[in-house]
């Protein structure tokens, strides 16, 4: 579903930017070791935002997708590989900062995902929360229909 919409809205991004450049300069950045940093996600992930949450360790793995994120250490690189290796990082960095933000909004137990500091389910919270970009942050809202 997602994907369908993202491509249909990139596809008319493009119809209305006109006729792209002939030449355009990219600078490149990358991390210096991106797989230690995969490897700390993957863990911070697993312990904190799989089926069984907890408001605390939710706060806790926000805070460390955060600093991972300033942590970086960016240079310019020529290295195709690297940038590749790095942007998808940064992807996978946000796609986990708004997991975690709308994870710790939905404080209740809905269908299989359980926060053991809510453990029932509340009806006014079973509408569908909102991510969305301001000031270069996700920010996680409810959408009250």
């Amino acid at each position: 579903t997602f994907g369908i919409k993202a491509g249909r809205s990139a596809a008319l991004a493009c119809k209305e930017t006109g006729e792209s450049p002939r030449t355009c300069s990219f600078d490149g950045l990358a991390c210096a070791d991106c797989g230690a940093f995969y490897h700390a996600l993957q863990e911070i992930m697993s312990c904190s935002a799989m089926v069984a949450r907890d408001g605390e360790h939710l706060a806790d793995a926000l805070e460390q997708v955060s600093q991972m994120q300033h942590e970086l250490g960016l240079k310019r690189s020529e290295d195709a590989a690297a940038v590749a290796s790095t942007r998808r990082l940064c992807g996978q960095l946000l796609t986990a900062e708004c997991i975690l933000s709308a994870a710790s909004l939905r404080t209740e137990s809905r269908g299989s995902h359980y926060r053991a500091d809510y453990p029932e389910e509340n009806a006014a919270l079973a509408v569908p929360i909102q991510l969305k970009m301001e000031s270069g942050k996700p920010a996680a809202r409810f959408l009250r229909q």
